[in-house]
């Protein structure tokens, strides 16, 4: 019974992850959206500060690059083992590992294809804010767990004779 909650929870956090993903790289459009329309202002004279934003549907086939990447370096750095036990300092520590490992894999893999239309202020946000919010969502379910176990769920009673 607590193999199959542990993998079912392992399960449910990897459908958060993935959703929290999702709306960071949402977010992460909207935001260099703003900035592109704020240096559109022409703050600085006769300078192309940031290149022309293309569409959003440009930039969903990047979705399906990032999602594998930041679910696989999270995966193989360990943030699915051991959900129940973890305090918050080492799993933001193992995020911001994630994310960076990340952050260098899908540089590269933009560098290697010559997707041009990526820039580093998109990187560099959806960086900045996919850490922010799986940390927070980390911090979150770290809390909901702490109150389930000491409500006495997950736990099982033995008797060693």
């Amino acid at each position: 019974m607590i193999k199959r909650s542990e993998v079912f929870l392992k399960q449910l956090v990897l459908l958060i992850d993935l959703a929290v993903l999702v709306m960071a790289f949402l977010g992460t459009y909207y935001l260099r959206a703003s900035v592109h329309a704020f240096y559109r202002a022409d703050f600085i004279p006769g300078s192309d500060v940031l290149g022309p934003l293309k569409s959003l549907d440009s930039y969903l086939s990047l979705l399906l690059l990032i999602l594998p990447l930041w679910i696989g370096t999270l995966y193989l750095l360990g943030a699915y083992g051991g959900l129940r036990v973890k305090s918050y300092r080492p799993t933001a520590w193992l995020v911001l590992k994630a994310c960076t490992l990340g952050l260098l894999c899908f540089g590269s893999v933009v560098f290697i294809l010559k997707l041009h239309y990526v820039s580093r202020s998109f990187m560099a946000l959806f960086f900045v804010l996919s850490f922010c919010l799986l940390a927070l969502e980390r911090a979150l379910l770290m809390a909901c767990f702490h109150v389930v176990l000491r409500r006495g769920y997950f736990h099982r009673n033995l008797l060693i004779v």
